[in-house]
């Protein structure tokens, strides 16, 4: 039974073609845009901060911008793409690194909730007999002190 996500909605709603070669056929891509790449990168390092915080280990800044560039360059490969013109990827690794940086400086000491998970899977029915169903998966799942 087919499980139904907002990205493969997506998908299909703007190219239902490549909804087929991707969802139904499965055809794998050759090559790895680097902003994807950059977003997975910047997504872990995120997921890993919060995870520390939720254990009662708060990294510094220059921890989580070294474990962005550890991932970075273990993860790097010549399938990365770079399309715009005058750019190259370590352009695109700056530029994590500043989300990043402005990212913390905004919310550290990351005290404001509590963590409940993270990259949670969720997964309910549409309807009654379960034909239709969603998926998807919350990057984080967190409560404040008033959610209590």
């Amino acid at each position: 039974m087919t499980a139904y996500s907002p990205s493969r909605l997506a998908t299909y709603r703007d190219c239902p073609l490549r909804y087929r070669y991707r969802y139904h056929d499965r055809i794998k891509r050759d090559v790895q845009w680097v902003e994807s790449f950059m977003g997975i990168r910047v997504h872990a390092t995120l997921q890993k901060l919060y995870e520390d915080v939720r254990f009662g280990r708060l990294n510094g800044l220059p921890d989580s911008l070294a474990y962005y560039d550890r991932a970075w360059r273990e993860n790097r490969t010549d399938s990365i793409v770079v399309t715009r013109e005058g750019l190259a990827a370590d352009d695109y690794r700056a530029l994590g690194e500043k989300m990043i940086a402005s990212y913390y400086g905004r919310y550290v000491p990351f005290d404001v909730d509590t963590t409940i998970g993270t990259e949670m899977n969720i997964r309910f029915s549409l309807d009654d007999e379960g034909k239709y169903r969603m998926s998807g998966i919350v990057d984080r799942l967190s409560r404040t002190a008033e959610d209590v």
